[in-house]
């Protein structure tokens, strides 16, 4: 349950929409259009290296519990968002 809760506070942490002017680093954009490009195969072990890291860390320091009620509870929500919009798109 905690290594869920750390990957919800990650995802939260690098959603496009809770940071004003993020844009994701694989798209380039040109005037006319946007292009998707493929992530290198190291930067995607090296992300899942770092998830699994922050993952071990929340649950070593209990970064959960030890934030507010009202975050926990959004976090929670989000979660059972994602849970939701899962089960309807498989």
């Amino acid at each position: 349950m905690r290594a869920r809760e750390a990957l919800l506070i990650l995802h939260s942490a690098f959603c496009v929409h809770l940071v004003p002017g993020y844009k994701p680093h694989s798209l380039t954009t040109n005037k006319s259009h946007s292009v998707r490009v493929m992530t290198s195969t190291k930067r995607r072990t090296a992300a899942r290296q770092n998830i699994k890291r922050a993952v071990a860390a929340a649950k070593r320091k209990r970064t959960v519990a030890h934030l507010p009620k009202s975050t926990r509870r959004a976090l929670g929500k989000q979660g059972a968002k994602a849970a939701r919009s899962k089960r309807r798109h498989s």
